[in-house]
């Protein structure tokens, strides 16, 4: 249960530190009070979107922190996997509410419990901090440890209502709660309210803990047996589907792609084909290019050599020749003078370089006419021209590279085939799978939803709604859907002989908070999580039927904490713990202020509820009598 509550710097509370007591708890005040800002506190520290407009004093932090008692063995778990500390607590869970409270009530739970402290900062510049414990944690964690404690029922909930997808997870939860489902109702809002564990026949509680998906493995049916066969089904189908919409879009866009590919295909095979054909090699027209030079220059090539071979060393008057002349001369004279030596030895160098060059020209071949040869040439360096052109690239290398590139996307077109046949064999059996699966589900929600219905009537009936008609209707669709195959829609009369139409077209706002009052004491008798609050679910109610709102409220605080913010005098009464909201003005700042009332200021304030301005006697001995009751 929820047993500490501090506040500071949050809309317009300045600081708040309050303790709740088991049972039934109510919250009162005049309009525009700030009775809802509590709840969207609890609501922050619970994980909800964290925005610096709720800063009282922007220069401040925001600091919420809520402890809870608990019995809950999931959390306990999930504080282990997360390396937090857990709290002992003295407190045995299974003391009377009269212990707790000062006005009395039942007992509930069992178990020596633990103490979860969750707190929340926001900081002016907007950076949110979370705790578990005292230890900081990131917001997934504290959203998923928080997970199944407390159930808020906003009144936008009670819109939701006429949601199908909303309709189909309180199908699921109910159904989970009898052991049919369970292991996987991830519905929207507050919907999948089955956590902890849930109830037999008998009433008697299975401790357990979490969210709906949460209950797998733990839950008992009806009859106290265990569903282990079917408390798997719908988190299995919920895997599956997942897999089903990634296979389908990888399909998709295989397709895509493949069908992009063929179109291209037998282009690029030609393109290959015709590369692969030419047989090029790296460097090749380089070579080409060097020898059709020759070739076409043969006949100049052969005269130039002649020429140089005679003018070096192959007449009387050749360089060679003359330079051994000038060596003769100059080798009389060098031992007389330096700078002789230097030059002879210099020429003679030459003379040793211009020889080897002779010798060199001599050996050289010469490439001979060969007008064949000269068109092979031509004719190679035009397909490699041709290709080169075509492709816009300026040698053998660069198409090289290119048919890398055609023979790699023949090869993917190839693989994309393969891969299409895979994918299309793992779709047929996942398809299998879902409809086995989605058949067990329909026929699970087809037996719960009679079960849920007589159990919604007979809820309505104490509510004053005796001759109120619901049919659950449980359609199963050719497709695959995200929790089955399955459209639910719940169908709704307020009066007898009334036709049954879609609840947002038939029931009234107050119809709606009564039915959904009735759904949440059904959804909920099959759970342990600790603590519902109700945010002005008796919207549109009032007289003899607010007494029985108070009732049902009354009878729901005995499995589990109440908290409800109200403006019915018929609920309050019925409380075992009131707080009030006031407004004061402090420093010219409008402020709200939370005080508990004792037993008798609870009294006067029903009595001031009642009466229309002053309080009277009369009214004072009415909210005695109501509190008596």
């Amino acid at each position: 249960m929820l047993s500490h509550l501090y506040i500071e710097n949050y809309a317009l509370i300045r600081s708040l530190d309050i303790t709740f007591e088991g049972g039934f708890t109510v919250v009162t005040g005049e309009t525009g009070a700030g009775k809802s800002i509590m709840l969207g506190a609890i609501g922050l520290v619970l994980g909800s979107k964290a925005d610096v407009k709720v800063l009282l004093d922007t220069e401040k932090k925001c600091v919420v922190e809520a402890q809870f008692i608990l019995d809950n063995e999931h959390i306990k778990e999930k504080l282990q996997q997360y390396d937090v500390d857990i709290l002992p607590t003295s407190l045995p869970i299974s003391l009377p509410i009269s212990q707790m409270s000062p006005r009395g009530g039942q007992g509930y739970g069992g178990g020596q419990g633990y103490v979860l402290i969750l707190r929340r900062e926001i900081l002016p510049g907007g950076r949110s901090r979370c705790f578990v414990n005292d230890t900081p944690v990131s917001l997934s964690i504290l959203k998923d440890v928080s997970l199944g404690i407390v159930d808020i029922h906003s009144q936008h909930e009670t819109l939701t209502i006429g949601d199908t997808s909303f309709q189909i997870d309180l199908l699921d939860s109910f159904a989970a709660g009898g052991g049919a489902v369970a292991g996987g109702v991830a519905g929207s809002g507050s919907a999948a309210v089955v956590a902890g564990g849930v109830a037999g026949s008998d009433g008697a509680t299975v401790a357990g803990g979490g969210s709906a998906a949460a209950v797998a493995g733990s839950v008992a049916a009806e009859g106290g047996s265990a569903a282990a066969d079917d408390t798997n089904i719908l988190s299995r189908y919920q895997t599956r589907y997942k897999e089903y919409l990634k296979i389908k879009n990888e399909l998709r866009q295989l397709s895509e792609l493949d069908n992009k590919l063929k179109e291209e295909h037998d282009y690029m095979k030609f393109l290959f084909e015709e590369f692969s054909s030419l047989n090029l090699k790296d460097g090749e027209q380089e070579e080409l290019e060097e020898e059709l030079k020759e070739l076409e220059n043969a006949t100049a090539i052969e005269e130039t050599l002649q020429q140089a071979g005679d003018l070096l060393s192959d007449s009387e008057n050749s360089v060679i020749h003359q330079i051994s002349l000038l060596i003769q001369i100059l080798k009389k004279s060098s031992s007389f003078h330096s700078g002789i030596s230097q030059i002879l030895s210099r020429i003679e160098s030459s003379s040793i370089e211009l020889k080897d060059i002779a010798s060199e020209i001599s050996r050289m071949n010469v490439v001979s006419q060969n007008p064949v040869r000269i068109e092979e040439v031509k004719g190679r360096l035009d397909e490699i021209y041709r290709l080169e052109s075509k492709h816009r690239v300026n040698s053998i290398g660069e198409l090289i590279a290119l048919g890398i590139v055609w023979q790699e996307q023949l090869e993917k077109t190839q693989n994309v085939d393969e891969r299409l046949n895979s994918l299309q064999s793992q779709l047929e059996q996942i398809e299998k799978e879902l409809n086995e699966d989605g058949e067990k589900l329909h026929n699970v929600r087809q037996n719960s939803s009679d079960k849920l219905g007589k159990s919604i009537l007979e809820a309505l009936s104490s509510l004053g709604m005796e001759r109120a008609q619901l049919k659950i209707n449980v359609e199963k669709q050719q497709n695959f859907l995200k929790n089955g195959m399955d459209v639910v829609q719940f169908l709704f009369n307020a009066n007898l002989g009334g036709t049954l139409q879609p609840l947002d077209k038939v029931a009234s706002g107050g119809e709606m908070s009564r039915l959904m009052l009735a759904i949440k004491s059904v959804i909920n008798q099959t759970s342990v999580i600790p603590t519902i609050i109700f945010d002005e679910i008796d919207t549109g109610v009032s007289g003899n039927i607010a007494g029985k709102v108070a009732l049902m409220m009354k009878s729901m605080s005995s499995y589990m904490q109440i908290i409800a913010v109200t403006h019915l005098h018929q609920i309050a009464a019925r409380a075992n713990n009131h707080f009030k909201v006031t407004k004061k003005e402090e420093e010219n700042r409008t402020l709200s202020v939370i005080k508990q009332l004792n037993n008798e200021e609870h009294l006067r304030e029903i009595a001031a509820m009642m009466s229309s301005e002053k309080i009277t006697a009369a009214a004072l001995a009415t909210a005695e009598e109501l509190i008596r009751e």
